[in-house]
């Protein structure tokens, strides 16, 4: 006997036994502001961006990953503190922009009004704005230094440096250089 069923395909996956649906037509992208509302001499702001499956005017538990708020949660209450929805996008990689944009807007990496610490970038985080001391660089120094990498490593960051690069931009380059001790002075 065959059943005659008409159903709406879902989207989804498998993990442990059990069919679990992809929720993709429905998450939603935002950036927001966090206000704290008693704060010191600064840090009174912080510039987000997050990504959820339910309505962004419901997602009012979410603050932030950020630990640095989450310090300033902790020490003051989360009653001191107030989320305001910027802006909604279609897609995470919007969303993401706009936070750079304003990353770079407010410079919250070396604004003292800003929770935030460094400015967004496009892939990750950078590092603008923050001071690192001699002794944190001498650390990330020796992490890098004395690491060894299989034959098999190397050829793939080998390619990957032939792949990613102009070879005649950087002959231009090189051209250019030549005599010139300060990249500084290099005129693009």
């Amino acid at each position: 006997m065959v059943l005659n069923c008409s159903f709406e395909f879902i989207p989804g996956y498998f993990k442990n036994g059990l069919y679990l649906i992809n929720n993709y037509m429905h998450t939603y992208h935002y950036t927001y502001l966090i206000t704290n509302l008693q704060p010191d001499n600064y840090s009174k702001y912080y510039i987000g961006v997050r990504s959820c499956n339910c309505l962004p005017k419901d997602d009012y538990k979410y603050m932030s990953s950020s630990f640095y708020l989450k310090k300033e949660i902790i020490l003051k209450g989360i009653e001191n503190f107030e989320k305001i929805l910027i802006a909604e996008w279609s897609t995470r990689q919007l969303a993401a922009a706009h936070e750079k944009w304003l990353h770079g807007w407010y410079n919250v990496g070396k604004n003292s009004l800003f929770i935030n610490r460094r400015n967004q970038s496009s892939e990750d985080f950078g590092n603008s704005g923050r001071k690192l001391s001699i002794e944190t660089k001498t650390k990330m120094s020796n992490a890098k230094k004395g690491r060894k990498f299989t034959a098999e490593h190397k050829q793939h960051m080998k390619d990957n440096w032939h792949n990613n690069r102009d070879v005649e931009y950087y002959k231009q380059l090189s051209e250019r250089v030549k005599g010139n001790k300060n990249p500084a002075n290099v005129q693009m």
